[in-house]
């Protein structure tokens, strides 16, 4: 029974995509809808969210 179901399961899996990025993600880096977020970035977004604040 368990191996019918991994069967099934395994139907249905699908590679990475981009699994280049997949140790930085491990490593704790930021990202925002796909995309790398640097340092300077998340620094303006603070700043512009204290001044509408």
């Amino acid at each position: 029974m368990a191996c019918k179901l991994l069967e099934i399961a395994q139907q249905r899996w699908r590679r990475l995509n981009a699994s280049e990025l997949l140790p930085l993600v491990r490593a704790g880096v930021p990202f925002k809808d796909g995309v790398r977020v640097e340092r300077d970035d998340q620094m303006r977004e603070a700043s512009a969210a204290e001044i509408n604040a």
